[in-house]
């Protein structure tokens, strides 16, 4: 049977559901660059084809390759089952791909599911690695290649990483757009969406600088506009989220896409992430207001520490004060401001996990509707955190199998005190919520008057709190969240005051 079937896979990005599913953006780049070969590609995303045995079973003779597309973490525990799934159904060789295979081929490859992978940006040595599986030839002379020969594992040296925008354009209409449609507190109906690829900083628990080598590339804003005008009208959409890892990075380029979105009127809010220091240094105020008009609901930008000591230490290129001062901007002009950060870096937890929810509180006065992401400091090879981790009793997996558990939510440093984890829980499950002045507008209505009294009885010493940043003696959090905790066991219900997935714990 003639072997003309490639098999792409994109497993479940996070653990515990399919909310706010991403479009398998890694599937398609791979797609839109072998599409004049000849071969029947099928996407497989199992965010939406949950039953995907049949599939494979359906190809399993003509199955030429199967590539597999993964980060470190939850994606693993889905790469490995289709892997071992794949393995029963054809003997057609698995190449994988993506941040963790990048980042450690040669442990990936030690995997008996795993024959191929591939290094960095994967457009290229997929095509190539195609073209050598149909013509029976050698793989020695692929750049950014890694497999097995003679019972050894090779390396091919990887080539410059290239803009990607200058591929052939993404052929959406392989998927169907309404799959990946969700809602959020801007826009009923939002999609993630990719417009730039790269970041030029080096921050040293981020692997971006590993893969991109500090490299950064955007689509042009015709092109843009024509994809944003192509998901109103397949999807409906009314919000999205500009899914790039620093989309401020060239203000001509944001300026003049803002100004388009106004001129072509669509309509559309959305949110997007930078770097503080950059947008104080590179924007003018005005071009702020510009934004907001263009739809611009909420930026992210990473604060990751309220610790000076930590930003230097992580080089960051940005002060502490610069968080604060891109909160007082985005605020005059009605923009939302949503941090991420971490805590507990192996230096001072003490003093960065305070200095950072210091930082929380600082904001959280500044925009009573101010959001953040907060997670534990984890380590991840390839960053140049990581050795300083290990230095710190950091243990690493040994196995895919073993990195699959390394989350956010799993993964617990030795230098890192249980206290902690408690102190995060009351900031972000009691604090964080009780300062917001219409907390109870926003809950279940007949809840309203038991979060309205709450207010009553707490909101004054919150406030005193945030401003003093002082959470000692937190005795107020801890009535209320045990309360909770014994109302939740007693009946079986699952009631919290947070109203958004805000935070760490869940």
């Amino acid at each position: 049977m003639i072997k003309d079937t490639v098999i792409l896979f994109h497993p479940l990005p996070w653990e515990g559901g399919i909310l706010k599913k991403r479009v398998p953006y890694t599937l398609l780049f791979l797609e839109r660059n072998i599409r004049d070969l000849g071969l029947n590609v099928v996407l497989i995303d199992e965010c939406v084809d949950k039953n995907y045995e049949p599939i494979v079973t359906k190809y399993s003779g003509r199955i030429l390759l199967i590539g597999i597309s993964t980060m470190t973490g939850y994606q693993l525990v889905g790469a490995l089952r289709f892997s071992e799934l794949a393995r029963k159904v054809t003997d057609a060789p698995q190449v994988w791909g993506g941040w963790h295979p990048t980042i450690l081929p040669e442990q990936t490859l030690e995997n008996q599911r795993v024959d191929f992978v591939i290094m960095g940006q994967g457009e290229e040595p997929f095509r190539k690695l195609l073209i050598a599986l149909m013509n029976g030839t050698g793989f020695d002379n692929i750049p950014g290649l890694a497999f097995k020969k003679n019972g050894k594992i090779i390396l091919n040296p990887r080539e410059k990483y290239k803009d990607a925008f200058s591929y052939p354009k993404v052929d959406f209409t392989l998927i169907d757009i309404n799959n990946y449609i969700f809602s959020n507190w801007y826009a009923k109906r939002s999609i993630r969406y990719i417009t730039t690829q790269g970041c030029p900083y080096k921050c040293g628990f981020c692997s971006l600088a590993l893969v991109y080598e500090r490299k950064w590339f955007h689509k042009t804003v015709p092109e843009i506009i024509d994809e944003l005008e192509y998901f109103i009208k397949v999807g409906n959409i009314d919000g999205v989220k500009f899914d790039d890892d620093n989309f401020f990075v060239n203000r001509e380029f944001v300026m003049e896409l803002c100004r388009e979105m106004i001129k072509r009127n669509l309509n559309i809010k959305w949110f997007t992430q930078g770097h503080a220091s950059h947008l104080l240094t590179h924007f003018k105020e005005e071009d702020f207001e510009i934004m907001k008009q263009s739809g611009a609901a909420m930026i992210s930008i990473g604060a990751e520490s309220g610790d000076q000591v930590v930003l230097d230490l992580i080089a960051k290129n940005n002060k502490v004060e610069d968080n604060i001062a891109c909160s007082k901007m985005f605020h005059k002009y009605g923009i939302q401001t949503f941090y991420t950060a971490m805590v507990c870096f192996p230096v001072d937890p003490e003093r960065d996990f305070n200095a950072t929810l210091g930082l929380l509180m600082e904001a959280k006065l500044i925009d009573p509707q101010f959001r953040f992401l907060l997670s534990f400091y984890t380590p991840y090879p390839g960053t140049d955190l990581y050795e300083l981790a290990l230095q710190n009793g950091y243990k690493p997996p040994q196995s895919l199998e073993g990195w699959a558990k390394h989350t956010f939510k799993r993964v617990r440093m030795p230098w890192v005190e249980k206290k902690y984890y408690y102190k995060a829980w009351r900031f972000i499950d009691f604090y964080l919520p009780m300062s917001d002045p219409m907390l109870y507008k926003k809950a279940r209505w007949y809840w309203s008057p038991v979060v309205f009294m709450l207010r009553l009885l707490f909101y004054g010493l919150i406030r005193w709190r945030f401003r003093n940043k002082n959470l000692r003696f937190p005795f107020e959090a801890n009535l209320v969240l045990y309360s909770i905790k014994i109302i939740n066991k007693v009946f079986g219900s699952q009631l919290k005051l947070r109203i958004s997935k805000e935070g760490f714990f869940d």
